[in-house]
């Protein structure tokens, strides 16, 4: 788990929580946006910050916003980040935060400021030796619910990444369509339906659908054989 607090605006003073699977900054939080900072330049989606596992690393990446990212003083489309890491989403300045979270809740998840539940807040687990199970029996499933909990981070993950090319494309075909010449107009929008980006993309987010129902499928039947 992370943190950003925010230097400046309308938001200035206020911390937010990033977990691992990522979140997206825009300029109000809503259906899209996680993290809304308030700013009348910062784009509806402007960027999103989340864990790579692979890398070990956090990292801040921009999704095409108007007036671009900076990491410590320096435009980027993806950068690592660190802690203490300043980062600008238009004029509205973050300090990027590490902070230490405890597991004693692995599964439950946790609110965030805006008050949504997190990833995990949709399964009613209980904590070992918690009311209405033994602490034996629980305790021998949980291995199991970790590894499922840990594939749906990645899951949520995935997800994201393809969102944020889908809008991406999708950006690409609006400012084709806002061309005047019909011709170039025509060229631009089969270059990025040729492409094939938005067919790759809608059968990442299908497949990822039917993965996640798999594992949510397997954790209630973990929990109804108790």
């Amino acid at each position: 788990m992370a943190r950003v607090i925010v230097s400046n605006g309308p938001e200035a003073g206020r911390g937010f929580e990033v977990p691992e699977g990522g979140t997206v900054v825009g300029r109000v939080s809503g259906p899209s946006c996680d993290i809304g900072l308030g700013g009348s330049s910062v784009s509806g989606r402007h960027a999103r910050i989340y864990f790579d596992s692979g890398r070990s690393a956090w990292f801040v990446r921009d999704l095409g916003s108007v007036n671009g990212t900076r990491v410590d003083g320096r435009s980027v489309d993806l950068s690592e980040i660190r802690e203490g890491a300043l980062i600008c989403f238009s004029e509205i300045e973050v300090v990027f935060s590490l902070e230490s979270v405890s597991i004693a809740q692995p599964f439950g998840g946790s609110e965030n400021s805006s008050g949504d539940a997190g990833w995990g807040a949709g399964a009613s687990l209980q904590e070992p030796g918690g009311a209405g199970a033994s602490s034996n029996s629980v305790a021998a499933d949980l291995p199991a619910l970790r590894a499922n909990a840990s594939f749906l981070r990645s899951v949520s993950q995935g997800a994201d990444i393809a969102l944020d090319t889908l809008q991406t494309e999708l950006e690409a075909l609006k400012r084709a369509m806002a061309m005047r010449d019909p011709t170039q107009s025509h060229l631009a929008v089969a270059r990025v339906i040729d492409s094939g980006k938005l067919d790759k993309c809608l059968q990442e987010l299908r497949n990822i659908r039917q993965a996640e129902v798999g594992v949510l499928d397997s954790i209630e039947e973990l929990l109804e054989s108790k």
